[in-house]
C-alpha cells in the first residue's frame, strides 16, 4: 500500500474461527474484532480495508 510494508497474518486456534492481524513496519499490530469463517474471507477483509481506508490508518 503506497510503498509501505505490511505483514498480513491469518490464523486460528483449534476450536475457533479465523483471526486477522496486520502488522506494519514499526511492529504495530492491528487485530480485527471480527472472526472469519475461512482464511480467504479474512484475507479479503484485509485487502478491502487497504483499498477503502487511508494508509495512515495502518501506520500507527
Amino acid at each position: 500500500m503506497e510503498g509501505h510494508y505490511f505483514d498480513i497474518r491469518i490464523y486460528r486456534g483449534e476450536e475457533t474461527l479465523w483471526t486477522l492481524e496486520v502488522v506494519n513496519a514499526k511492529a504495530t499490530s492491528f487485530v480485527w474484532d471480527e472472526l472469519f469463517p475461512t482464511d480467504e474471507d479474512a484475507l479479503g477483509a484485509a485487502l478491502a480495508d487497504f483499498e477503502t481506508s487511508p494508509v495512515e490508518d495502518f501506520l500507527g
